[in-house]
């Protein structure tokens, strides 16, 4: 008898939105702000991703 793991469950990755041409300083700055809060955000999923995974796999690991 084998025995499946379950698939752990993740939650939604960021979704990266479709930005326009930068046609100023204040669009660098907009455009600049806007990818260091989905870096957060991926970051963010990347930490609870490992977290599922580990309590899925019983490899809980302690920083």
């Amino acid at each position: 008898m084998t025995t499946k793991k379950a698939t752990p469950v993740l939650p939604p990755r960021p979704e990266r939105e479709e930005l326009e041409p930068v046609k100023s300083i204040a669009d660098m700055a907009k455009t600049i702000t806007y990818y260091e809060h989905l870096i957060q955000e991926w970051e963010a999923w990347g930490e609870t991703a490992v977290k599922i995974i580990g309590e899925k796999d019983g490899n809980k690991k302690h920083n």
